[in-house]
């Protein structure tokens, strides 16, 4: 039954139209026809300089360079262009990013494919295979790793293993946020205000004031919110709304040798869980769903914008809180550029999903995650003017997380889909029918009771705590060298370590059920405690050939390994993953 269910928010966004009041008092709401329309009048009106394409700096090499100067497969976005097509949140980089695929409007990465690679894992024991980066420090998994996109100086989406150009390694690619730092040159700020259909408004400001001759701190503050837009035939309010608040507190300080940033920051997003839409309605699904509802057929909407789902006992929800902080610093040493990223991320996220898209409580899925992470990456850039570049580097990071994960099923819909019986139907059939009691022993070796007790709720609950320790570290070196004056070659060479401590184990049903991890929708691991620990460890390289016939050209050849470590599932210890990429 659970194949014939759509995931709404990742397939069927409706997005919302309003009128966006700003500072250039302009409509923008995306994917409005009618705007692309003006959009192109208005292009054709312009004088040519004023078309010009606007050049985006990326440091994607690790150094300032123009975006079409950079030998990878990259796409850059300035803040400027950010805002004026209003993404407000990280995955929304994905609709503008050839081949990358799977936005949705919850916090999961599983669905998110780069080139056809993807880690469909919704749990915490792997790694994703795209990662997401802020200021070049690694954000996290699901739960952590998506926020609020606001006073951006650019992003940076690259696509292919990722072993160079961050702490972290990337398997497919990256997805890197530089956001806008405090500056000593002069007060000055923004403010923005969108408002549209469904209750949409969002804010964005932020204000930059110097302190001293060298410091500098920037507020930045943002906030979006929107009214659900699907409806729920089997009542209550609309679902997928949203209501999130992000607040960003930046320090610069400058001197003639350092340069350094402190920034600290706070996001708590409130979401509608992923909304799924049941679909199939074939003889052998109806059967079943009858059966599993007490011999009533279920409705079914063809309208696909409406849902019929059972969101009781648990409210479909996907919410983060997530503190973090910081510091940059860049330290001239004359021949080379000592750079330090030291990164501290402290989150909460409970997520919950009505999973079968029925009005009856067939499956319902959650997550109750925590976690804690630490990043430190130096670094040295060399400085020379000659026809060797070169930059090295050494990471470490650790990682704590524990997660509680939910699979709850009615006890009655249980009974009905496996033994066509209610569960009181079904201790008393073998109790006192079936060959007289005979097989009664058979209700003691399933439920461990001869007697059923309905729960307080009514549902069955299926608990797995899961723990996970993890840590690892690194070392690259990267170099290139101008072999004339159009043609350069770029090799580098990183080794990675990872290990991985793992633990899960079976909690009580907090409402008593005697189905308590019986039902197999979800963890059970009825004789945890179990563990184990594992490591990997790798070598990945790349190797670049650059050739530039004029200074509007750029042609390159490009061949580079990756490597993700391995994790674990509910069960069974996972491989490392590796990739090797041409361009």
């Amino acid at each position: 039954m659970c194949a014939s269910a759509t995931r709404v928010s990742a397939s069927s966004p409706v997005p919302a139209s309003g009128l966006s009041a700003s500072r250039c008092l302009s409509a923008r709401r995306r994917l409005l026809p009618q705007a692309v329309s003006l959009a192109m009048l208005g292009a054709a009106a312009l004088p040519v300089d004023a078309q010009q394409l606007e050049e985006v700096i990326v440091t994607a090499t690790k150094r300032a360079e123009s975006v079409m100067d950079v030998p990878l497969s990259i796409t850059a976005m300035s803040g400027n262009e950010i805002r004026k097509i209003n993404l407000n949140d990280v995955k929304d980089l994905i609709y503008f990013t050839p081949g990358i695929t799977g936005n949705s409007k919850d916090s999961f990465l599983d669905f998110v494919s780069v080139r056809g690679i993807r880690t469909i894992d919704y749990g915490n024991g792997g790694d994703p295979s795209i990662s997401l980066f802020k200021n070049g420090l690694y954000q996290g998994r699901t739960g952590s790793g998506v926020s609020s996109l606001y006073d951006v100086e650019r992003s940076e989406v690259l696509r292919g293993p990722q072993g160079f150009l961050f702490a972290r390694n990337s398997v497919a690619g990256g997805m890197n946020i530089i956001t806008t730092k405090a500056s000593l040159d002069e007060v000055k700020g923004f403010a923005e205000v969108d408002v549209g259909e469904r209750g949409v408004f969002v804010f964005e400001g932020a204000v930059n004031v110097p302190l001293t001759d060298r410091l500098a701190m920037r507020v930045a503050a943002f906030h979006t919110e929107e009214d659900g837009y699907v409806e729920n035939i089997a009542g209550g309010d609309d679902l997928i709304s949203h209501d999130n608040d992000s607040l960003r507190v930046s320090f610069r300080y400058e001197s003639e040798r350092v340069t350094g940033d402190l920034i600290l920051e706070y996001d708590n997003r409130n979401q509608f869980g992923t909304v799924y839409r049941t679909t199939g309605n074939g003889p052998a699904f109806n059967v079943a769903a009858t059966r599993i509802n007490g011999g009533v057929p279920i409705a079914f909407d063809p309208d696909a914008r409406t849902v019929n789902n059972d969101n009781s006992p648990l409210e479909p929800r996907d919410d983060t809180e997530a503190m973090s902080a910081a510091l940059l610093l860049d330290i001239d040493l004359g021949f080379a550029t000592l750079t330090s990223l030291t990164g501290y991320k402290d989150h909460e996220y409970d997520y919950v999903e009505d999973y079968d898209g029925m009005p009856i409580t067939v499956f319902n899925y959650g997550q109750d995650q925590e976690g804690t992470y630490f990043e430190q990456e130096l670094r040295l850039t060399s400085n020379g003017d000659g026809p060797l570049d070169w930059y090295a580097g050494v990471s470490y990071y650790n990682e704590e997380i524990d997660t509680d994960f939910l699979g709850q099923q009615a006890e009655d819909a249980y009974c009905l889909g496996y033994w066509y019986a209610t569960c009181a139907d079904l201790f008393d059939y073998y109790n006192n029918v079936y060959y007289g009691g005979a097989y009664a022993y058979i209700l003691d070796y399933y439920f461990g009771t001869y007697q059923w007790t309905p729960s307080a709720s009514g549902v069955a609950n299926d608990i797995n705590r899961i723990g996970g320790k993890y840590q690892g570290y690194s070392a690259y070196v990267d170099l290139k060298y101008d072999l004339t004056d159009t043609l350069e070659a770029n090799i580098g060479v990183r080794y990675n370590y990872d290990e991985k401590k793992f633990s899960q184990q079976g909690v009580p049903d907090p409402d008593g059920s005697i189905l308590n991890n019986k039902v197999q929708t979800g963890y059970g691991t009825p004789e945890g405690p179990v563990s184990d620990k594992q490591d990997w460890d790798a070598v990945t390289w790349r190797a670049v050939l650059n050739w530039r016939p004029n200074d509007d050209t750029l042609l390159f050849a490009s061949v580079a390994t990756g490597y993700k470590p391995g994790g674990f599932d509910s069960f069974t210890v996972e491989g490392p993953a590796s990739a090797c990429v041409y361009i």
